[in-house]
């Protein structure tokens, strides 16, 4: 008899009771109110950091064209992306347009939708792999306005810096 007793007083402690899980779940909603602002400048920063990481690649793909094609590449800024031409050199273009995998129909490397650039038109990689002059692309998330900026240093080296 005491060891069904005992089943049934164990079956009867089972689980949780409605209190301990309201108390669980308005910590749990505290926390997460907590966290949100944090959260969302992530994302921001995650954005506008991916964008010019994109760009960042995009530059360095024409400073190793330059090298590639001993030539002269430009990357001239466009509406959300880099374009790339070529100067002096042999190898073939459709119409002095310099197309690769990953570019639109138009011959645009994009950024993001959400992120305009400003700055200079365009920067020319020269055959050895230098910049013909250093430069600064800014790039400005659209919804978010924070900030992100690529430089290209003479060396042809590229950064980034918020």
């Amino acid at each position: 008899m005491r060891i069904r007793d005992t089943a049934r007083a164990a079956k009867a402690q089972c689980g949780f009771t409605l209190v301990e899980l309201l108390i669980t779940i308005s910590i749990l909603l505290v926390l997460a109110t907590l966290a949100m602002p944090s959260i969302v400048q992530h994302m921001r920063t995650a954005a506008i950091r991916a964008a010019a990481t994109n760009a960042q690649a995009i530059l360095n793909q024409a400073r190793a064209e330059a090298i590639k094609k001993n030539c002269s590449i430009v990357a001239a800024r466009t509406t959300g992306g880099f374009t790339f031409s070529h100067s002096g050199c042999n190898a073939p273009f459709a119409n002095g347009v310099y197309t690769l995998p990953g570019m639109s129909a138009g011959g645009i490397y994009k950024t993001s939708e959400e992120v305009a650039i400003s700055g200079p038109a365009s920067v020319t990689f020269q055959p050895l792999g230098t910049a013909l002059a250093a430069q600064t692309f800014t790039l400005t998330h659209t919804r978010h306005n924070t900030t992100m900026r690529v430089f290209v240093e003479l060396s042809g080296r590229i950064r980034i810096q918020q």
